[in-house]
């Protein structure tokens, strides 16, 4: 089978967003991503802005999970390993 092209097109308002929080919440017919970015960080808590939200259907988000998977892989495959902060090898 031969793969499709896909063609991207960004909007007229198109902008990137920088985000290092993010919550999830989810129904029974979709799931909920919001990103934001940290204003405030203490023992007592953190105090993030949110600036997006998408919402995908549950089918969605388990294909951008696999891709998102898959990319993580080849980074990785790169650069090295991601340390996260509290892990034993971070």
């Amino acid at each position: 089978m031969e793969e499709r092209k896909v063609k991207i097109i960004k909007s007229e308002d198109f902008k990137e967003v920088y985000s290092n929080f993010i919550t999830v919440s989810s129904s029974f017919y979709d799931l909920s991503i919001s990103f934001g970015k940290i204003r405030n960080a203490s023992e007592k808590g953190i105090e993030a802005i949110v600036r997006e939200e998408i919402i995908m259907s549950p089918q969605h988000a388990k294909e951008f999970l696999k891709i998102l998977s898959q990319h993580i892989k080849k980074y990785e495959e790169q650069f090295g390993e991601i340390k996260l902060p509290g892990s034993k090898e971070g």
